[in-house]
């Protein structure tokens, strides 16, 4: 009875032995090929020097738009939740009576 269990359970084990081992050689592998895991560059971020040349004109406009929208609309939701100017110039001005 003993050699039948052990014909079922031997081969499995011999799998999850080898499973495992090649998952630590895979993850030594991926760690060993990075720098530095914690510095990263962000191709998101402007910086002021990029916005000295023709190609930041873009950005300049689109900033300058967006602030004009917030400060005519306000912003709606989030941690700077404002008045527009057009809403609170249409309430000082009993523009919108109820």
């Amino acid at each position: 009875m003993n050699t039948m269990l052990e014909a079922r359970t031997g081969p499995r084990r011999t799998i999850r032995r080898i499973g495992g081992i090649a998952g630590a050689l895979l993850l030594a592998l991926a760690s060993g090929g990075c720098d530095s895991l914690l510095e990263v560059t962000d191709p998101d971020i402007v910086t002021p020097a990029s916005l000295q040349s023709e190609s930041g004109i873009a950005t300049v406009r689109a900033g300058a738009l967006g602030d004009l929208a917030i400060a005519m609309n306000g912003a709606a939701s989030g941690h700077g939740a404002t008045v527009g100017l057009t809403l609170m110039s249409g309430t000082m001005s009993d523009e919108y009576d109820y």
